[in-house]
């Protein structure tokens, strides 16, 4: 039989009541009993049952079936949530990539590098096509774990991505946030305003297209993985 400790108005000496006389202000079956906090009642005025106790009732079959079908709800959208943070690259193509190579480097040497795996992103500038394929003028910018570039200002310097296959200059637009995963292909030095630029080359195995960034809070999905066989 389940006791309740009820504290008396005059003192620590406790009362107890049985579930029967519980029963009396739980109509419901079955029913859970919870006992109220005493500790700002005022003790000088006397305390009766339906002062300290609560019903509630207890979860039944329907409950059960609500609360296992929201926790599997939960879980779905946490998955979600996890793939949302994951590369959007194969793991074995980001296993290739040389963590080591930083940018400056490339930058400085790009024929000291060539052929080594690189993962680069930045923001779209310009998009050729022509007989070989695309070549896409991409201004170099930090990226997160994810390979996202940063929203900020801050750059390294610019790299052309070199794809045997036709890209729409309306979809590799300027101003699109982009990643590329590939090989260094050495350098190209063409004009770029009224000076010589040298440009590090990469040849894309998979490039990711991004949303653009929100202003709002909200969470960011990328869009348009391509790979080139």
């Amino acid at each position: 039989m389940v006791h309740i400790n009820l504290k008396t108005a005059v003192g620590t000496r406790k009362k107890r009541i049985n579930s029967e006389k519980a029963q009396a202000y739980c109509p419901e079956k079955p029913f859970t009993v919870q006992v109220r906090s005493l500790s700002r009642i005022n003790r000088r005025f006397l305390l009766t049952l339906s002062d300290v106790i609560r019903c509630y009732p207890r979860p039944n079959a329907l409950y059960r079936i609500k609360r296992n079908v929201a926790a599997g709800s939960l879980s779905a959208i946490l998955i979600m949530v996890l793939a949302g943070c994951a590369p959007p690259f194969p793991k074995e193509m980001l296993a290739k990539v040389d963590k080591t190579i930083q940018f400056s480097d490339l930058q400085k040497d790009p024929d000291r590098f060539q052929g080594a795996w690189v993962m680069l992103a930045g923001m779209v500038v310009e998009t050729r096509n022509t007989k070989e394929g695309s070549s896409i003028e991409v201004l170099q910018k930090p990226q997160d774990s994810r390979g996202r570039p940063l929203q900020t200002d801050a750059s390294g310097g610019r790299f052309i991505i070199l794809s045997p296959e036709y890209l729409d200059a309306a979809v590799y637009h300027a101003g699109r946030l982009i990643t590329v995963v590939g090989e260094a292909a050495g350098k190209k030095v063409q004009p770029l305003g009224e000076i010589e630029y040298r440009y590090p080359l990469v040849r894309a195995s998979s490039m990711h297209l991004w949303e653009p960034y929100s202003s709002g809070p909200r969470f960011q999905f990328g869009i348009g993985i391509m790979h080139v066989r």
